[in-house]
């Protein structure tokens, strides 16, 4: 089984879409296992839905279910334009969706294909920023 994976380049433009590259399931399975060890303090998440949380389309077409994530911590870089991890009092899960705009202390965050944005976020809640993603073909 081959695997559709996409690394994240969001250089001037928060509509960057990923680029595609495919690779066969152990070459993509070889390669995760090269980050995780070279990034002993990111983070490898499945991308999910749940009915308290949302559907799981807030980030179509760029982030879609079952994406494997890859995100590096923060750890107080710029974050406008990033895709990034957070806690969230409205849902259990960690949310992934876009900042869309910083200042000193807060993000405003949304998602892409939200019709509501998450508004105004304290930075404290930003675990990471995502680096790469996953897809299955």
């Amino acid at each position: 089984m081959k695997l559709l994976i996409c690394f994240l380049c969001l250089i001037g433009s928060a509509l960057a879409l990923p680029s595609a590259v495919v690779l066969s399931s152990a070459e993509i399975d070889s390669r995760s296992a090269l980050w995780l060890h070279a990034n002993p303090t990111g983070w490898k998440m499945n991308m999910t839905s749940r009915p308290d949380c949302g559907s799981g389309n807030s980030m179509r077409p760029m982030l879609q279910p079952n994406d494997r994530m890859f995100f590096e911590p923060f750890i107080g870089q710029k974050l406008k334009g990033c895709v990034v991890l957070v806690k969230v009092s409205y849902c259990k899960l960690l949310v992934s969706h876009l900042a869309y705009d910083e200042n000193k202390t807060h993000i405003f965050m949304t998602g892409i294909n939200n019709r509501y944005s998450d508004g105004w976020v304290n930075k404290s809640q930003v675990i990471g920023v995502l680096v790469g993603i996953l897809r299955p073909e």
